[in-house]
């Protein structure tokens, strides 16, 4: 089980409860939802070490930055964060996510961001739809897949089209 710095696993890092939302009927919901919290924290924080945790260690893991291409295979999703952290002064996210869905070993998160970053010391901010993917591997839930796109209104659900063909 790969862990995050001092043996802690990603279910006992600390995050203050209140940030946590709760599912009194399915614990692995909960468990999803911390792996996520956990997954933002390292962002915010831009710590390489934390991000690194949350990640399965497979070759099959893949990334989809927002206006990027698809990266497949951990060594290029985790590069892809080193240089943003790198080129990173600050990141802070608003989240409003929409579901959690547990699926056997396999839970996914859509989830809408109004994310500020700081690069440069320019702060531009940008409204995002994401999915994240986890896989459940030796009793912690794991990212194997980020999706993330611009969008361009305020809401972007809210407008969504009711008819899909």
């Amino acid at each position: 089980m790969r862990t995050w710095k001092e043996g802690r696993t990603l279910e006992k890092l600390s995050l203050p409860s209140e940030t946590l939302p709760v599912f009194p009927a399915d614990a692995e919901q909960n468990r999803v939802w911390l792996a996520n919290e956990v997954f933002y924290k390292a962002f915010e924080s831009l710590n390489m070490e934390m991000m690194d945790a949350v990640w399965l260690d497979a070759d099959y893991v893949k990334c989809l930055h927002p206006g990027g291409e698809l990266l497949s295979g951990r060594d290029l999703v985790m590069n892809s964060w080193q240089e943003i952290f790198s080129s990173t002064i600050s990141a802070r996210f608003q989240l409003a996510p929409v579901a959690v869905h547990v699926h056997g070993r396999m839970a996914w998160m859509v989830i809408q961001e109004e994310m500020s970053v700081n690069s440069g010391g320019q702060v531009n901010k940008v409204n995002l739809l994401t999915t994240n993917i986890f896989e459940k591997k030796d009793g912690d839930w794991r990212l194997v897949h980020h999706h993330s796109t611009i969008v361009p209104t305020e809401e972007p659900l809210a407008h969504a089209p009711k008819t899909i063909h």
